[in-house]
């Protein structure tokens, strides 16, 4: 039994980033009244009140009729905000109705409202909607790419509610997969911020997705509490949707261990609520705990209707040709937005061009002026001597500006070897993208579109580096040290580097002390241990563990990340912080690096008055060694 019913338990453990703001009868009720009474006169009156009610509404229908009537009403009124929350709103509604393929379309539709008003918080909630929407049909690999997309425009926008409601979807899509500690740790995270902000529902659906995540570690004690918590909570709240979820995984606690009755009273809870609230998603994993579990009694008619009713709700919910039209539909709209950002690049290497030619201008007219000044005040001793000293100014400027002029070349070098491959590469995928869609090769887009985003993120990472680099050069970085936990930088650098890492199936295993506290410039150190990971990911083979330690030692906080790649030659070693030499170097699959990471490492490390070294063997493995102040007054060493 163990072994059947877990699947369709995971199925039903999805619990939605709207649901959490959004679910609560008494005040849809409310609203419903003073709608059907009298409509408000005021424009934005009338538009907030059927906004409220597609917002509120339990009931997936009604929700999608509010929805739908306020994208008309803001449609004739010509208001872009309420068409994009209308469209939200309708997206999620769909979407609890089991409508996946119409639900895709209207939340990339939203997607492109949000980007057209330049609202990043709004293309944040599409790309959270849209995480929901493919963990629904469980495509976890979109799933968490739209997620970690999400969460990236939340901790820009300093939106901490969003972002402990997408933590904790993300969690929801690693208990999908399996992986337990990282579900548990997103859990665990967003339920903390969940407490900052007194939020109890929050609160609630983390103990429900924890004791899930318990059930699957074999730990019933653990999951029958957080279980039986969740439950208790929601009810005092009146969010019955995810007390069916939950009495689910009650169901099964009680069904392994043979306690049948209980287990068939908590499955029958999880159908009734499921079909009081119209859940398609919930009544198909009911239905099938409810036919394994009057196999289990005996009682096989029983068990052969409601396995009937399990195979008429699940073909209902997912068949292929949806899937497919959902693929095709996020190809089109993530095509569109990385030409958006190749325009961008393009218009940023212009203004950069002109930059460089009125730099040269000026460099020209202040040579002018100084032959100027030296042909008309030769004959007098005194200017005579001035010019001498300026002479000799100009000549530390010239050996400076020969300096800067090998540190450009450096770059360009760097430049014309990190783009010239993602930028023939995307090149290339236009090309075949072209002949996909005219020969309707549906079937190859999907690992088309894996390839070009992987080279998009190639681009922008160098991009960030080359910025970074550029502001510390200039002396122009923001540079403002304090007292941070080293966990909670190190957990939001590890999260960022979590689709990259999925692709090569490597876990990043975070051990540093949850109560390590070091004196450091936040924005700084985040550079460098993301340059560092992201160096191991990428020097790794597929399916290994890169590990990040932290703790005190010698009253300076030690930082080890160690992965067991490819190494680093001994010849490199010497030079490896240095923007000097060929030290190019080839990823396990073929991601190229050329050192700019390490350089900028080096430098932040030595900005924070701190140290970095390196440990590595060929085909063995590197260590990198990062130590740290923990506090205002300690010095270099």
């Amino acid at each position: 039994m163990r072994i059947l019913i877990v699947g369709f338990i995971l199925t039903a453990c999805f619990l939605s980033f709207s649901l959490i703001r959004a679910q609560d009868q008494r005040i849809a009720d409310s609203l419903t009244t003073i709608y059907y009474r009298q409509i408000p006169s005021d424009d934005s009156a009338h538009l907030m009140l059927l906004y409220d009610l597609a917002y509120y509404h339990p009931n997936p229908d009604s929700a999608l009729k509010f929805s739908n009537q306020l994208i008309n009403t803001a449609r004739d009124k010509s208001n872009p905000l309420f068409i994009y929350r209308g469209l939200l709103q309708k997206g999620h509604a769909l979407r609890l109705k089991g409508d996946f393929e119409n639900a895709a379309q209207v939340l990339f539709d939203c997607a492109s409202e949000a980007y057209k008003m330049d609202y990043h918080r709004g293309v944040g909630c599409a790309f959270t909607a849209l995480g929901d929407l493919y963990m629904s049909t469980e495509d976890h690999k979109n799933s968490l790419l739209y997620y970690n997309r999400a969460i990236a425009i939340f901790k820009d926008q300093n939106d901490s509610t969003r972002l402990a409601n997408v933590l904790f979807n993300a969690g929801s899509e690693y208990l999908f997969i399996n992986q337990l500690d990282s579900a548990l740790n997103y859990f665990n995270i967003s339920e903390r911020i969940y407490r900052y902000l007194n939020n109890p529902t929050g609160i609630a659906y983390c103990y429900g997705n924890k004791g899930l995540a318990y059930l699957r570690q074999d730990n019933s004690r653990l999951a029958e509490k957080n279980l039986l918590k969740a439950i208790e909570l929601l009810k005092e709240l009146g969010d019955m949707y995810p007390i069916a979820k939950y009495h689910l995984g009650l169901s099964e606690i009680y069904g392994d261990n043979g306690d049948y009755r209980r287990a068939l009273s908590h499955a029958h809870e999880s159908y009734d609520l499921a079909d009081s609230y119209g859940l398609l998603q919930n009544l198909s994993s009911a239905s099938r705990m409810l036919s394994e579990l009057y196999s289990l009694t005996g009682d096989y008619k029983k068990a052969f209707e409601y396995q009937i009713e399990y195979i008429s709700y699940r073909d209902s919910i997912i068949n292929e040709e949806k899937i497919i039209q959902m693929a095709n539909m996020r190809t089109e709209f993530e095509v569109a937005q990385k030409q958006t950002e190749v325009d961008l690049f393009k218009k940023k290497k212009q203004t950069q061009t002109i930059i460089s030619m009125g730099l040269g201008v000026i460099i020209l007219l202040t040579g002018a002026l100084i032959c100027v000044l030296y042909a008309n005040n030769k004959r007098k001793i005194q200017i005579n001597k001035q010019l001498e000293e300026q002479k000799e100014e100009l000549r530390t400027q010239r050996d400076q500006l020969a300096d800067l002029n090998q540190t450009k070349d450096r770059f360009f070098s760097i430049i014309s070897h990190d783009l010239r491959g993602p930028m023939n590469s995307l090149h290339g995928f236009s090309v075949i993208l072209k002949e996909y869609i005219a020969e309707g090769n549906v079937a190859d887009l999907g690992e088309l579109t894996d390839e070009l985003n992987q080279a998009i993120n190639k681009v922008s990472s160098l991009l960030d580096n080359l910025l970074s680099w550029a502001l510390n050069q200039q002396g122009r970085f923001p540079f403002s040290p304090g007292k941070i936990r080293l966990a909670e930088i190190m957990d939001e650098t590890v999260m960022s580097l979590t689709t990259m890492a999925l692709a090569k199936n490597i876990s990043i295993v975070n051990e540093v002390e949850d109560d390590l506290v070091i004196w450091a410039d936040k924005n700084s150190m985040m550079t460098v241990f993301r340059n560092l990971i992201n160096n191991a990911v990428k020097f790794s083979q597929r399916d290994s563990t890169i590990k990040v330690t932290g703790n005190k030692a010698n009253a300076r906080a030690l930082v080890k990340i160690k992965d067991n790649g490819v190494g680093i030659p001994r010849e490199k070693m010497k030079d490896i912080f240095r923007l000097k030499g060929d030290k190019s170097t080839w990823g396990t699959e073929s991601e190229k690096g050329v050192g700019l990471g390490l350089s900028l490492a080096y430098d932040f490390v030595r900005m924070n008055k701190g140290e970095i070294m390196v440990e590595s063997k060929v085909n063995k493995g590197t260590t990198f060694i990062v130590k740290l102040p923990l506090n205002k007054d300690q010095d270099n060493g």
